[in-house]
């Protein structure tokens, strides 16, 4: 029975080494996507039209239940992404559910995590050059 045990968790284990190695290549394919100008044939790519990611910030936001672009309304955001490289970097689509579409649709949720984590950090730096201003208005009180 302990055999069984130390089995599955050593399974388990390398399931989870496996899968954290994988979203870490996928994070990196992604970044790489997103700015791969073969993606299209004009010469543009994802980061031509959105800087440091900027317009896509509320992209990967968990819950969305569709994504507008100027092509129309799509219920995912792989196919958001398809009409874009189709549309604007002229482009062939990707197969919507295969792993190049899966690594640029995560680097793009992933730009939402760190678009909310700077929004976090300027308002924690407000909220403590506040507190600097009230500390220094009663140090001042006679």
């Amino acid at each position: 029975m302990e055999l069984v045990q130390t089995a599955v968790l050593s399974l388990a284990i390398i399931g989870l080494a496996a899968s954290t190695g994988f979203a870490a290549s996928s994070v990196a394919k992604g970044k790489k996507l997103f700015s791969d100008t073969k993606l299209g044939t004009n010469g543009m790519s994802c980061s031509s039209c959105h800087p440091d990611g900027k317009g896509l910030e509320k992209a990967g936001l968990h819950g969305r239940q569709e994504w507008t672009n100027p092509g129309s309304t799509w219920l995912n955001l792989e196919d958001t992404n398809n009409v874009c490289i189709m549309m604007a970097l002229k482009g062939k689509n990707i197969l919507p559910h295969g792993f190049l579409s899966l690594d640029l649709s995560l680097i793009i949720s992933l730009l939402f995590v760190g678009a909310m984590l700077a929004f976090i950090g300027t308002l924690l730096s407000f909220l403590r050059e506040i507190l600097v201003a009230v500390k220094a208005m009663r140090t001042r009180r006679p």
